[in-house]
């Protein structure tokens, strides 16, 4: 396990922060619920932020009640969990709507419920994944903070949109999968049984999902590798035994009907086709406009759709705005590109949103560092594995597809990874350098939370 050392020179806010970090802790949390209560009440749409119209499957599950087929909406090719478990809360607030009367788009106010749900849990999972690294307190509580504030994940956790269910399952596999991996003792039929639940709910969320399955494949390969190989074969057939009865459905029925277990509706088919040409030409993966995401932070930032602008190319620049920042999306009236739902200016202070991004940058470049770490530590690498596996589908996802496949959403349940490498990275430079580097670092990150929470409120208010 990676287990605390007593840092030689800490300095005075360190030590403070590591003498006060059950206080800190509550104190994260309490802003935190805070700023969500606001994100849902000031909300200008009833869905929530959100990229899709998840809710039209919804609809169409709850009032057929039948799942719905791929043409009918444009994401109904979608697996069905999320609709599954939507359609209840819809059918609550139908009744809701004859006991106290019509009230607007209850029914969709019920189903946002859920995501608040699984975003809360994100954060709770994200937590134990950090703690279970066996981190000094201080570092448990940047790390903690660096998730409960990060605004892709805030945004998501009032969404409509099955990705935050998505993030709850697979970070729940990364949990259970550091507890699993660290132990023989640990790695009993009915914890295997587990595993692959959580993998096959996640194939019945999102295609993306199918990355947990192979984690669960690579984790006992790996196991066998080092152990006797009969246990760690029996715990996998169990594994994909339960995944297979759990998340198969959709994939049987999509090559049924379509002849592609990986069916989809407009360009993310093209994504899914594994025989599909590559345009990476398109994109940028050795680039970095970090002037450009400036200057999309203010009133003055350029109008129009995200993908028409030319940062849009730029794999990590994106990647790294729409991580701290919403680029426009639910702020700017011009950026989303569907009339039909479009958000209102939500009146940040250019500085405010500026200043986020900029001191992001210092846990973003510790994370490098911290991945680096983490390679020699056996504890961390389940993360590493699927940062990884997740990292490698996604790109390659990405390059076949010529517009909005960048959204960090779709590999949101990395999030605890970043955290946990950014955490990592940060502890490496305070074991190894002068004092005043990493108390600076220290002081940088803390200020980036407090701005961070600011910027997230002041959105959530509009």
């Amino acid at each position: 396990m990676v287990v605390g050392v007593n840092l030689a020179g800490r300095g005075a806010v360190s030590g403070w922060l590591r003498g006060h970090a059950r206080q800190a802790l509550w104190t994260l949390l309490g802003v935190g619920i805070a700023l969500r209560l606001l994100l849902v009440v000031f909300a200008p749409h009833t869905y929530g932020y959100i990229y899709d119209f998840y809710h039209s499957a919804i609809e169409i599950l709850y009032w057929n009640r039948r799942l719905p087929l791929a043409p009918e909406c444009g994401e109904c090719y979608q697996p069905p969990l999320f609709y599954l478990l939507s359609a209840p809360l819809f059918g609550i607030g139908r009744i809701l709507q004859r006991l106290v009367g019509p009230v607007p788009d209850l029914e969709l106010r019920m189903v946002a419920l859920l995501p608040v749900i699984c975003g809360s849990a994100c954060v709770w999972l994200s937590y134990r994944i950090l703690k279970w690294l066996r981190l000094e307190p201080e570092f448990l509580v940047l790390g903690t903070g660096l998730v409960m504030f990060l605004p892709v994940l805030f945004f998501s956790t009032h969404g409509i949109e099955a990705d935050i269910l998505l993030a709850l399952l697979m970070m729940a596999l990364m949990e259970r999968g550091l507890v699993y991996e660290a132990e023989p003792s640990n790695q009993t039929p009915r914890a295997a049984i587990g595993l692959g639940a959580l993998a096959g709910l996640a194939a019945a969320t999102k295609y993306s999902g199918l990355v947990g399955v192979a984690y669960v494949v690579v984790a006992h390969v790996r196991m066998a590798w080092t152990q006797h190989f009969t246990r760690p074969a029996r715990n996998l057939a169990l594994a994909l035994t339960v995944c297979a009865v759990v998340g198969s459905f959709k994939y049987i029925d999509n090559t049924i009907r379509y002849g592609n277990p990986l069916f989809a509706n407009g360009t993310a088919l093209q994504g899914f086709d594994l025989g599909a040409p590559t345009k990476s030409g398109l994109y940028e993966f050795s680039t970095f406009r970090f002037s450009q995401l400036l200057e999309m932070t203010g009133p003055s930032a350029p109008a129009g759709m995200l993908t028409s602008l030319p940062v849009y190319r730029s794999f990590w620049t994106v990647m790294y705005g729409l991580t701290w920042n919403d680029l426009g999306m639910f702020s700017n009236p011009t950026r989303h590109g569907d009339p039909t739902k479009p958000y209102p200016w939500r009146h940040v202070p250019m500085p405010v949103a500026a200043l986020v991004l900029v001191l992001a940058l210092v846990p973003t470049g510790l994370a490098p560092l911290g991945l680096y770490v983490a390679a020699s530590q056996r504890v961390v690498r389940p993360l590493l594995v699927m940062t990884v596996l997740a990292g490698g589908a996604y790109i390659s996802w990405v390059i076949k597809q010529d517009s909005w496949a960048i959204k960090p959403k779709y590999v949101l349940f990395l999030a605890p990874a970043y955290c946990a490498y950014a955490t990592m990275g940060l502890r490496w430079v305070r074991e190894r350098t002068p004092s005043p580097i990493g108390e600076t670092l220290t002081v940088a990150w803390l200020v980036l939370l407090a701005v961070s929470a600011l910027y997230l409120g002041l959105f959530a208010i509009g």
